[in-house]
């Protein structure tokens, strides 16, 4: 409960001390420079933060409203972590004989891509390549799809026009 009210007390006092700067600058530019005056004007406006800071945090602490309030969003976001809602992504048709052209096109292409971007685009080859080989080793039909079904990009993002990949 002290903590809300530290919170909350915290945020308050950005626009208190917005208010107060504000009214502290119109008092000040209608004073003479050298006054004492100016000195004094600026106290009471410090002074006045921070008796809205305490006289926020008090009401705040005596408040179960606000303690109430931050209680019942806590709970609520326990209550979504709690949830686990299953993730059923669409499995794409895999068929090993059109993933293996796709595948060999690939191969085709990376010399002509690596020469032309250099070791960034070694790196990406070598990225794609291992991801296949491992779906095909552990042989998930999931992944293999997947990867079947992006091929076709990772060819056309290898052409002479595309952009090299960032190191």
């Amino acid at each position: 409960m002290i903590l809300d009210a530290l919170a909350v007390a915290l945020v308050h006092s950005v626009w208190h001390g917005l208010a107060v700067g504000a009214v502290c600058g119109v008092l000040l530019s209608l004073v003479p420079d050298r006054s004492a005056a100016r000195h004094s004007i600026a106290m009471v406006g410090l002074t006045g933060q921070l008796v809205l800071f305490l006289a926020t945090f008090a009401q705040g602490s005596a408040s179960s409203e606000w303690s109430t309030v931050a209680q019942s969003r806590m709970d609520a976001l326990d209550q979504l972590r709690a949830q686990q809602v299953p993730v059923r992504l669409p499995v794409l048709p895999y068929d090993p004989a059109t993933l293996d052209q796709q595948v060999a096109r690939f191969e085709e292409q990376a010399p002509a891509y690596q020469a032309r971007c250099g070791a960034s685009a070694e790196a990406h080859v070598e990225a794609v390549l291992a991801q296949v080989g491992q779906a095909r080793r552990s042989n998930d039909t999931a992944l293999l799809g997947e990867l079947q079904h992006s091929m076709p990009g990772f060819v056309e993002a290898m052409g002479p026009d595309a952009a090299c990949p960032e190191r």
